[in-house]
């Protein structure tokens, strides 16, 4: 049955910064595409700061910082990834970006994210 999800991922005190660039990498590595929209079942459309959407996401989905948490609502239906799969992307995606902006501060600048089987790897020059 199709309708709009809400799932909160276990990040407190999130970056919309952070987010935005965790965002991107998983787009890339996920073969998705960065958004302002993301729609249901029936056509409706709805807004976001930003969103994910292709095939693996049909109707797609927002990932969004409200009070501080991560948000990702959107419809899963016919998607051919789970919430909780997303939900672990989005965590995932969301530590390796943080780690790339906290070695930018201590002075590192070439960086290579990488993903091996269910594991994201972050590489500092």
């Amino acid at each position: 049955m199709s309708h709009i999800s809400l799932c909160k991922v276990e990040i407190k005190n999130a970056s919309e910064n952070i987010l935005k660039e965790a965002v991107k990498l998983l787009a890339k590595h996920e073969n998705l595409e960065v958004t302002s929209t993301y729609t249901d079942y029936y056509g409706n459309v709805y807004k976001s700061e930003i969103a994910i959407k292709g095939d693996k996401l049909p109707y797609g989905a927002a990932i969004e910082v409200q009070n501080g948490r991560i948000v990702i609502k959107g419809d899963f239906y016919r998607a051919k990834i789970t919430q909780d799969e997303l939900v672990q992307l989005v965590k995932q995606y969301y530590t390796a970006a943080a780690t790339v902006a906290a070695l930018r501060a201590m002075g590192y600048r070439s960086f290579k994210i990488q993903k091996a089987k269910e594991k994201i790897y972050v590489e500092a020059v």
